[in-house]
């Protein structure tokens, strides 16, 4: 009898063995960590890419009065650069703070001397052994070249009024200014997009897609395709011709500057349609409010609907995402729920969801 139970317990030990090393989870022998933030305040969430589970909440000790909204990732992967405004002072300076991931700790915290007139915008965070620098913008202030390890502000541009959003090739090479050509801030006629190599310091761009809207867009979102050497977006007609009704998605070739568009439309969204691009299955992701994330064929110019995901349980607000392109896997955060689910590409199921608060910001990082 005591033979049998024995038998019994190995059979039962192997059975479990067998069920634990094929689960959805792929085998992810990295040390880098995903991290989160609001976009707004003094905390972010740290997920551990081996367990699929949040690793820690980090609440940084600010300075009294230091307020921050939005980061990026340094270029070498090793520090979260945030931008804020000392609400201690009169003046309300712009702060650039340095976040050492390494360290665990805040390393500098530089005053601009830019009084804050609006809310700052950053991105392009090159730190190597030359440089230190990023790009901060406010509507109200003009863009700017940070320094923050020199300690020097520089202006590039005092052009106002004008909402301009940052984005960054992964290799830090070139940056897209998403620049919003309006009849009044608070109403986009169109969008156009600046591409600036970062040698150039923003100086000058290398060329404008849909400038003075030849293509009819107005921008919601990017995607960069290293591969394809595209960019893919998400967009509404110029001019509020499709407000209230639907979004649209696209693509630019970055060599020909063509414009391509599918043949199928998004159900009106409140919130932006995002976008995550990969390049190994020749897929788009693309969500909205709702609890639908579009799956679309990019594997031709003849973009289609392949497929749909449903994250069950959430409730409105936008959704963002990160592709882990090597694991087949997708994070998509959604704000309003605080809730991070965790989605195989391959299988085509969720194979994880967990709190987080309110995630919006992903970025992959060194720790």
């Amino acid at each position: 009898m005591k033979m049998k139970n024995t038998q019994t317990m190995l059979s039962l030990i192997i059975i479990l063995i067998i069920v634990l090393t094929s689960c959805d989870f792929p085998q992810n022998n990295n040390d880098n960590f995903i991290y989160t933030y609001p976009s707004i305040g003094d905390t972010f969430t740290i997920i551990n890419m081996k367990t699929h589970q949040v690793d820690n909440e980090v609440k940084m000790d600010l300075p009294d009065g230091l307020q921050l909204y939005g980061l990026c990732i340094s270029s070498d992967k090793n520090h979260l650069i945030f931008a804020g405004f000392d609400a201690s002072k009169t003046e309300n300076p712009i702060c650039i703070v340095d976040y050492s991931i390494s360290k665990d700790t805040i390393e500098s915290i530089y005053n601009t001397g830019i009084q804050c007139l609006a809310v700052p915008r950053i991105g392009t965070a090159i730190l190597d052994n030359n440089d230190s620098k990023v790009y901060l913008y406010t509507h109200k202030n003009g863009l700017y070249v940070i320094d923050f390890n020199k300690k020097e502000t520089t202006l590039i541009s005092s052009e106002i009024d004008v909402a301009k959003y940052f984005y960054t090739f992964d290799d830090c090479s070139m940056t897209i200014i998403k620049k919003y050509i309006t009849s009044g801030f608070q109403s986009a006629s169109y969008t156009e997009m600046e591409f600036y190599n970062n040698d150039s310091v923003l100086s000058h761009a290398e060329f404008i897609l849909n400038q003075n809207d030849i293509d009819s867009v107005d921008v919601m979102d990017i995607a960069y395709s290293p591969q394809k050497n595209k960019i893919f977006i998400t967009y509404l007609l110029s001019n509020g011709r499709s407000r209230n009704i639907s979004a649209y998605f696209g693509s630019y070739d970055l060599e020909t500057l063509e414009f391509s568009k599918g043949n199928f439309t998004f159900p009106w969204s409140t919130r932006s349609y995002t976008i995550s691009n990969s390049d190994l299955l020749d897929e788009c992701y693309v969500a909205g409010e709702n609890d639908t994330v579009y799956v679309i064929d990019v594997s031709d110019d003849n973009y289609s609907m392949k497929d749909h995901i449903i994250l069950s349980g959430k409730t409105g607000g936008p959704t963002t995402s990160i592709l882990l392109e090597e694991e087949n896997i997708a994070y998509f955060g959604c704000y309003n729920d605080n809730r991070v689910y965790i989605y195989n590409l391959k299988t085509r199921n969720i194979i994880n969801q967990f709190y987080a608060e309110r995630p919006y910001n992903f970025i992959l990082a060194k720790k």
